[in-house]
């Protein structure tokens, strides 16, 4: 049986289902976009299928999407450079390297910094880094349990 970084045991039905939900989105996206029908789609559902994407309101939410996707990620928002590991197993990572819990901006740290150069991952990562983190709660108040 699969497990989770934490150790905690994953259905395989749900792994399963993870990936074929991705697989089926990939498919239809590309059908949707190249206007090719899918061989195993009855004719009919391909076109419902059509008529649906070719709705106002379907084209409307699809170019409010692609804009949203196509804004520059470190403009509006920190960057998450911990890898596939969750906010809290980096946080016990730290706590196991310091012996003692971690200050908020020492995880804040391990997880937003670039790990080339130690520059933080944008101007937005800064501004929280400034505004939010106080620079020394004595470890107390990292709440990431992830």
């Amino acid at each position: 049986m699969a497990t989770t970084e934490d150790g905690a045991a994953r259905a395989p039905t749900l792994l399963v289902r993870e990936h074929e939900g991705k697989y089926i989105r990939k498919t239809f996206s590309c059908a949707r976009s190249s206007l090719v029908r899918l061989l195993w789609l009855v004719n009919k559902v391909w076109i419902q299928l059509q008529a649906f994407w070719a709705r106002e309101d379907f084209q409307q939410e699809s170019s409010k999407n692609k804009a949203n996707r196509a804004v520059n990620p470190t403009a509006s928002s920190t960057v998450y450079r911990g890898g596939s590991s969750s906010l809290g197993m980096h946080k016990r990572k730290l706590e196991a390297e310091l012996g003692r819990p971690p200050k908020q901006m020492e995880l804040f740290e391990r997880c937003y910094k670039k790990k080339d150069d130690g520059g933080l991952s944008g101007p937005r990562a800064a501004e929280v880094a400034v505004r939010d983190i106080p620079k020394d709660d004595g470890g107390s108040s990292v709440s990431a349990d992830g």
